[in-house]
């Protein structure tokens, strides 16, 4: 089973981000923790599809 980790920096990232959208509405914020999660579902189901960070990371920009 492939595992999914974000580095730390991108991990607060990801945390202020959810923060800043439950301070203005938790329903906003449960829309952008479910983009975040189907983004990560996405690339552990088809990982080259992705484009590489480096020579080991993945990653998708989410769009609004």
């Amino acid at each position: 089973m492939t595992t999914v980790s974000l580095l730390a920096l991108a991990d607060a990232e990801y945390q202020e981000a959810y923060d800043w959208y439950f301070a203005r509405s938790a329903r906003a914020a449960a829309g952008f923790r479910e983009a975040v999660e189907n983004a990560l579902q996405f690339i552990v189901d088809a990982p080259e599809q992705w484009p590489l960070w480096d020579d080991r990371h993945r990653y998708q920009i989410l769009k609004q």
